[in-house]
């Protein structure tokens, strides 16, 4: 298995190695109704817009710019009951610095209209990306595994790049991170594999840092956790790995705490994701398939290993974007790729990439993001770099890191975030 040597700095053989992985339209139009409907909207108000140029984006991937003077908003694409919603500013007007309250939450059995979006003056200039409520702008989060830190920087040249992180298992220490994620209100959790700890901050200085976590089987243990993950509401899930199951628990004190899975369910969890209608996919890399659950319940279980004469040699990274079509990363034994699927029947299959350090080749892609234009961002794990296309042609390919430990470095990382 591809893990098991290549990735072991990220995602190692736990019997072997005692280790784990390793737009719509704006402006002043009224909410929508939704009589009859099983799916509702996502908007509220606006204040204090006097020019154009804000897009408000919800759940990463859907987009809406709203008009000057417009005084509410509405996102185009509904959303079921229970599904979560995450309203951020991506792109902040000319002059004008716009802020979110109310912005993330569960959605109800009625249309969302509560989202506030308030704007003054500022006399700066527009930020652009998706930025956590703030439109504080786009960032790369990297989880740097073999350095222990947590790196982000603000485009793929490496300009303000930030660290953080030194060996241990203390305040602003890792033991070999393997993902990164970053909440609608800015805060950055971590996935801290050999620390069988997640970890959540405020902001790249380590402020508001909490843990929960010890090694174990229990309520509040974890087993070598690969990937964490926050949905729009606000609930956390981790790819417990070690211990062959999904957790998913309401905050850090591990309040709601319920899990899904085991050695029979699982061979080798790598990531997950939740889709906007909290559907669960995971990719069981030794299993050499990908999972989609309807719940924590694991309800609508389905699984996937190939299609079209396609088969996954190990696939690790998944994203769904809001059409609904599937990334997946696949390292396994002579594959280093990217591959897309419309669905989990495996239809529409296109895969990118082989093996190689040149134009439109991988070593080992771990984590995968695609942000709201439809760029493709790669954790390419054994090439210690970072890989953006424009789409699955591997056009406007881009690439940024080496191996090291300096700035513009990394050491075999896996996790890949960008907001």
């Amino acid at each position: 298995m591809k893990k098991i040597f290549a990735l072991m700095s990220l995602c190692l053989l736990l019997l072997v190695f005692l280790a784990g992985c390793g737009g719509g339209g704006g402006g002043s139009t009224a909410p929508a109704t939704n009589s009859g409907s099983t799916t509702y909207t996502i908007g509220g108000t606006v204040t204090g817009l006097t020019v154009s140029g804000l897009v408000l984006q919800n759940v990463f991937t859907d987009d809406l710019s709203v008009a000057a003077n417009a005084t509410s908003f509405v996102f185009a694409t509904p959303l079921a009951s229970g599904a979560g919603y995450g309203v951020t500013v991506k792109t902040q007007p000319s002059g004008q610095t716009c802020t979110v309250t109310n912005g993330t939450g569960a959605v109800p059995v009625a249309n969302v209209t509560n989202v506030a979006v308030a704007c003054v003056t500022s006399g700066g200039t527009t930020t652009t990306g998706g930025g956590g409520g703030t439109g504080s702008g786009t960032h790369i989060y990297v989880a740097d595994t073999n350095n222990n830190r947590i790196v982000r920087m603000d485009d793929m040249v490496g300009t303000g790049w930030t660290s953080l992180g030194s060996s241990g298992a203390g305040a602003k220490q890792f033991n070999r991170p393997t993902s990164v994620y970053v909440d609608a209100a800015g805060k950055i959790y971590v996935a801290d594999l050999s620390n069988n700890r997640v970890v959540r901050m405020d902001d790249m200085t380590g402020a508001g840092w909490t843990t929960l976590g010890s090694n174990g089987i229990g309520t509040n243990n974890f087993y070598q956790p690969c990937y964490v993950y926050v949905d729009a509401a606000g609930k956390i899930y981790i790819a417990d790995s070690g211990n062959y199951r999904i957790v998913r628990m309401d905050d850090m004190t591990g309040a709601g705490w319920i899990t899904v899975g085991n050695m029979s369910k699982f061979s080798f969890i790598e990531t997950l994701f939740v889709d906007s209608a909290n559907k669960i996919y995971v990719t069981d890399s030794f299993a050499k398939q990908i999972v989609r659950m309807d719940d924590m319940t694991g309800a609508g279980w389905t699984t996937l290993n190939g299609a079209a004469g396609n088969l996954f040699k190990g696939p690790s990274g998944i994203f769904v974007d809001a059409a609904g079509k599937i990334y997946i990363t696949d390292g396994g034994p002579g594959a280093s790729s990217v591959v897309r699927i419309n669905d989990m029947t495996g239809a529409g299959w296109t895969s990118l990439g082989s093996k190689g350090t040149g134009a439109n080749q991988f070593f080992d892609p771990y984590a995968i993001f695609v942000d709201a234009a439809g760029k493709i961002y790669v954790a390419d794990y054994g090439n210690h770099r970072v890989v953006r296309m424009n789409d699955m042609t591997g056009a406007g390919w881009t690439t940024f890191g080496s191996s090291g430990s300096g700035t513009n470095q990394f050491s075999t990382f896996g996790g890949i975030f960008v907001r």
